[in-house]
């Protein structure tokens, strides 16, 4: 037996249902008022990390467990904290302008999605990818024929003279002219 085959029989494989199963049984569960208690009292009342706290809580399950903390406050199990009131209309608001965020997101993503229809505008990547590269192509011609004007085009059957080459020395004078000095 392999050091592998030795830790898969402490600890097997977790599969999805194992997880899904967890997460049934821990929801309303004693363990979860436990951690739910413990949590509050470790934070002094403030609630806002509550989901990041709690296992497998989602935003849905906010309100239930803010809720059954209200009821151990009610019960005397906990003890209430002013920062309990103050988080919980915190996260009541967040909770509200998320839901109002995603509203306006999903206008935003309507409204571009009904301008590009009306716009003509690229439908795909590849079509903004062959905008690009034809943009590109234009551009590096228009600098190849600028060259070509400039400097002279690359013809073939055609070659261009030299230019005459200088005579390097001294310059000739008048008098050196009218001495015969050549």
């Amino acid at each position: 037996m392999n050091a592998y085959e030795y830790y898969r029989t402490l600890h097997p494989e977790i599969s999805k249902d194992d997880y899904e199963t967890f997460i049934d049984k821990y929801r309303g569960s004693d363990e979860e008022v436990e951690d739910l208690k413990k949590f509050y009292i470790e934070q002094a009342g403030d609630v806002k990390g509550l989901l990041e706290n709690i296992i497998a809580s989602r935003n849905e399950d906010k309100d239930r467990l803010i809720s059954k903390i209200e009821e151990l406050i009610k019960k005397g199990e906990l003890e209430k904290f002013k920062k309990f009131d103050q988080t919980k209309k915190k996260v009541k608001l967040l909770q509200e302008e998320a839901d109002e965020a995603a509203k306006e997101e999903d206008k935003m993503k309507k409204a571009k999605a009904n301008r590009k229809r009306t716009e003509g505008g690229p439908e795909s990547f590849g079509d903004l990818e062959k905008m690009i590269l034809a943009k590109r192509d234009n551009a590096f011609g228009g600098f190849m024929n600028y060259m070509e004007n400039k400097y002279g085009g690359d013809e073939e059957g055609e070659e261009e003279e030299a230019p005459p080459k200088k005579r390097g020395g001294r310059k000739r004078t008048l008098q050196d002219i009218g001495e015969g000095k050549q």
